[in-house]
């Protein structure tokens, strides 16, 4: 069964940043993926994880709670809560 894009944003908060499980970075973010309004500009999952990992670094007990999601066809907006603690 292919996954609708409110499950595959769900696993991206619930596996890449509750869980700070970096091989989901690889499953579920594209190669040619674009990330913006994260300081520099970065493409794919390589450019994202030195990113991720300092972020994670910072906010050890980050946590994402998925309020609610928007979709219209296969694009998907979430609003989000985020806890966290910087160390």
């Amino acid at each position: 069964m292919t996954p609708t894009p409110d499950d595959l944003t769900r696993q991206w908060f619930e596996q890449v940043w509750n869980q700070g499980n970096e091989a989901a970075i690889d499953r579920l973010l594209a190669a040619d993926a674009r990330i913006h309004g994260l300081g520099a500009d970065m493409a794919g999952p390589d450019a994202f994880k030195p990113m991720w990992r300092a972020f994670r670094a910072a906010f050890p007990n980050l946590h994402v709670t998925v309020e609610r999601t928007f979709v219209d066809g296969d694009t998907c907006v979430a609003q989000c809560r985020v806890r966290g603690r910087h160390a």
